[in-house]
């Protein structure tokens, strides 16, 4: 029998109270951006709006986003081989190896 521990650090009123909050920033706020080629891929959005380098982003945007990510993503860290992968709400950590 393989024991793998979990640890809940936020319950889910509380990931759902970020994720609101999160996209009232992205609409109402926005992300100052100052590279030029990020504008521009932005600019190709009906879902984004910028002024004076300052992306808004639609929740339309986000919540599509979030539906066609991968369900997999690796870290890696250049310096040192260690490697994450996130996989349906749980990060998984493989070996550490000095480069």
């Amino acid at each position: 029998m393989v024991v793998r521990p979990s640890l809940k650090l936020l319950s889910p009123d509380q990931i759902n109270n970020i994720h609101q909050y999160s996209i009232r920033i992205l609409e109402d706020t926005g992300l100052k951006v100052a590279s030029e080629r990020a504008l521009k891929i932005f600019s190709k959005s009906d879902a984004v709006r910028i002024k004076n380098d300052v992306v808004y982003i639609q929740r339309e945007l986000v919540d599509q986003s979030i539906q066609t990510a991968p369900p997999n993503i690796e870290i890696l860290k250049k310096t040192v081989i260690m490697r994450f992968t996130w996989v349906k709400n749980r990060a998984r950590r493989h070996g550490l190896e000095s480069v």
